[in-house]
Order: C-alpha cells, then sequence, then structure tokens
C-alpha cells in the first residue's frame, strides 16, 4: 500500500469574510435590546406569579394551575430565548 501526498499550489488562501465591527452605537443598542428582554422576561414571569396565587384559593384545581404555570413559563423562557439569539451579546 502506497501512500502519496498531493501538492496544492502556493497560492495564498483568502481569509473568509468577517463581520464590520460593531460601533459603539450598534454596541449600545444591541445592550439595551437585551436589558429590554431581560425586563420583558422578568416582567412576564411576575404576572405568571401574580395570576397563580390569585388563583390559589382553590385548592381542588392545583394541579391544572401547576400544568398552566408550567406552559406559560416555558412558552415566555422561549421567547426569551428567540429574542435573544436575534440580539447575541457583544464581546
Amino acid at each position: 500500500m502506497s501512500t502519496s501526498v498531493t501538492r496544492l499550489p502556493d497560492h495564498p488562501v483568502a481569509a473568509p469574510p468577517t463581520a464590520a465591527p460593531l460601533t459603539s452605537d450598534a454596541t449600545a443598542d444591541r445592550q439595551f435590546q437585551r436589558q429590554a428582554i431581560t425586563e420583558h422576561l422578568l416582567t412576564a414571569l411576575e404576572d405568571v406569579v401574580w395570576r397563580y396565587r390569585a388563583l390559589a384559593g382553590h385548592p381542588e384545581h392545583a394541579d391544572l394551575y401547576a400544568e398552566v404555570v408550567t406552559a406559560e413559563v416555558a412558552h415566555q423562557l422561549a421567547v426569551a430565548r428567540g429574542a435573544l439569539h436575534r440580539h447575541p451579546s457583544v464581546g
């Protein structure tokens, strides 16, 4: 069994294109967007807690409320995660 090595021509390889560096305005805007996403998530989770507490006086439906809370929290996390992916962190 022989092994052979194929030699490539000595041409310079172009570097892959890179994104332009963010300006300070773009960085500030991205940070503002991420802060707004965080605030929205926290507010939405607080609303879930308040709604659940308002309904907690009916223990016969506790299992149903737990399912609703779980679904709402999962939804809010998915919304926040999607928004954060659209506005990745800098640095």
